[in-house]
């Protein structure tokens, strides 16, 4: 016989939901309890009713509890987003390494080659420490030379005793760089893995993971995806540690060498770095997790179509976006940001050049680029409430835009309309009204090749700007040729101001050499939406904003 109970309904979880419903269908002549006319709490039978409501809402509570701990997207607990990313077989990643390119320069031209090994240490003034990933030299008659470094330190090995058993199990520390970690046991390697999905029974075979306490782990094979280390024998685990998003840094930080260089007598040799450095990541959370495991899912890791590549490429470990330009042929020009925002490094282009290597169809081949970054500029003028003060209303108002435009929020090759820069202000509690007067991009000049340095350059639209291509290429260090729309515009050099229909610019000296190309767009000015027209993504930058707010307290 089918279970049927008339007194409670689904839809009533609250303990005042539940006692009213059942005290209107006790009243009820024909289906409830008539006799009982008194409903109040003095009525044993009423106190009753609302102890059980009261334990019906509790238990409802708990099953709601379990129902959104079940699914990812609505998850609340960190353990329960690692549960179910068990379930699919995908890896939880720890921290992410910052990196960058320093450059190391001699107080004179070399005399002799001035070798830099791999590994070599450097570091801020606040101990934040980065190694070179691979030996350079500073060849005789040059002065400086530039290496790529990642921020990570080492730290001495750690020894366990196999059990035997399947899927043994070592954690680590959290502090763990992502893909740092090396395995031999008894001396002999092991190769760390995505998955034991793959894996044969004799297969040397490991896993790197962050466990639900947010530590690092370092899981075996059991015996039928990935071999067993035999009991009694030695694992020894190396690995480097890093500070994640903490270290990102900015321009000029770097400053010290920890590590010996020889030098000839009388040389010296300092380190900086021109460039911020970038893709530093902390472990994954429950955010990360809702943003990758419906990528893996929907791509199985595999590179088909356009929406594969940008969904693959952002799987890559340090890449917050992708994005992808295919005009047919063998080509797929895959242009990617780095966690955190920013310009991508060499690095990080060639790590992820390598990640989707092994996940592309084998027809095609791709180049990996750096998205390029179209900074937005705003004048804004904010009327804020009269019980608010105006700086706390500008406050919010920057730290508004600046969520906004976070690389999570935005799109390669992107829009940004006007309208949602009303909302996103005018939301506030603080605000009363807005209004826009300029929403413009400025032009971002994007290297062609991998050895062009980054534009050093001042630049502003004209009122009368509109939708054109522009191309530099280098004739020399300090002269350069200019095409706006594949029409020749003259010969320029270096420090010297360039006037355009569409814009005014001025390049800086720099390190360029001959042959060094790039592209820029210009967009209509203030038109009221940007649409950009090449692989770059829309940033905020409070150095091109105005923004005033009156209204408020002063």
């Amino acid at each position: 016989m089918a279970v049927n109970n008339p007194w409670v309904g689904y839809i009533e979880r609250g303990y005042l939901q539940i006692k009213q419903a059942i005290a209107t269908k006790i009243a009820t002549p024909v289906t409830g309890i008539p006799e009982i006319t008194d409903h109040s709490e003095s009525n044993p039978f009423m106190k009753r009713v609302g102890i059980w409501a009261g334990i019906s809402e509790m238990l409802g509570e708990y099953i709601d509890n379990m129902a959104r701990e079940a699914f990812v997207m609505t998850a609340r607990l960190f353990k329960s987003g690692v549960l179910i990313a068990k379930q699919y077989d995908y890896r939880v990643r720890s921290k992410i390494a910052s990196t960058g390119v320093v450059t190391f320069t001699l107080n004179n031209p070399a005399s002799s080659v001035i070798n830099i090994p791999a590994g070599t240490e450097v570091q801020t003034e606040d101990g934040i420490i980065f190694r070179t990933v691979s030996a350079v030299s500073i060849g005789i008659g040059d002065s400086s030379v530039n290496a790529n470094v990642r921020q990570w330190k080492t730290v001495a090995p750690v020894t366990f005793v196999s059990t035997g058993a399947a899927n043994q199990t070592y954690s680590l520390n959290e502090d763990v760089a992502e893909s740092s970690v090396s395995v031999t046991v008894d001396g002999v390697p092991f190769d760390s893995v995505d998955t034991f999905l793959f894996s044969w029974l004799t297969d040397k075979h490991f896993k790197q993971q962050c466990n639900k306490n947010n530590e690092v782990e370092v899981v075996f094979g059991d015996g039928i995806n990935g071999v067993v280390p035999t009991a009694t024998k030695v694992i020894s685990i190396s690995f480097y540690e890093t500070l994640g998003a903490d270290g990102n840094i900015g321009v000029g930080l770097i400053n010290t060498i920890n590590s010996a260089i020889a030098l000839p007598i009388g040389f010296q040799i300092e380190v900086t770095n021109q460039n911020p450095t970038t893709n530093g990541k902390n472990s994954e959370g429950l955010t990360d997790l809702a943003k990758y495991l419906p990528l893996m899912l929907r791509t199985v890791y595999r590179a088909v179509t356009k929406r594969d590549y940008e969904s693959v490429v952002e799987l890559a470990p340090g890449v917050a976006k992708g994005g992808v330009i295919y005009n047919c042929g063998k080509f797929v020009d895959v242009y990617i940001v780095p966690s955190g925002g920013g310009t991508a490094s060499p690095l990080l282009l060639s790590d992820t050049f390598d990640f989707l290597e092994d996940r592309k169809i084998i027809t095609t081949k791709h180049r990996m680029y750096s998205a390029g970054e179209i900074v937005m500029r705003h004048n804004i003028e904010v009327v804020a409430k009269k019980e608010y003060f105006n700086a706390n209303c500008l406050a919010e108002v920057l730290n508004v835009l600046q969520t906004f435009y976070n690389v999570e929020n935005q799109k390669i090759s992107g829009q940004v309309f006007i309208g949602d820069i009303y909302q996103a202000i005018e939301e506030l509690d603080s605000v009363d009204h807005c209004q826009v007067n300029l929403l413009s991009a400025l032009p971002y000049a994007r290297p062609l090749d991998l050895t062009s340095p980054i534009l050093n350059w001042t630049r502003a639209l004209t009122l009368n700007s509109a939708l054109n291509t522009y191309k530099i290429t280098f004739i020399t260090s300090t002269n350069f040729k200019l095409i706006r729309n594949n029409v020749y515009q003259g010969n320029f050099n270096v420090g010297v101001m360039v006037n355009m229909p569409d814009i005014d610019f001025q390049i800086q000296p720099g390190a360029y050499v001959s042959g060094n190309k790039y592209e820029f767009k210009t967009y209509p000015y203030n038109s009221g939406t940007v649409s950009l027209d090449e692989p770059s993504l829309p940033v905020y930058n409070a150095a091109y904003n105005t923004i005033t707010v009156t209204g408020g307290i002063a």
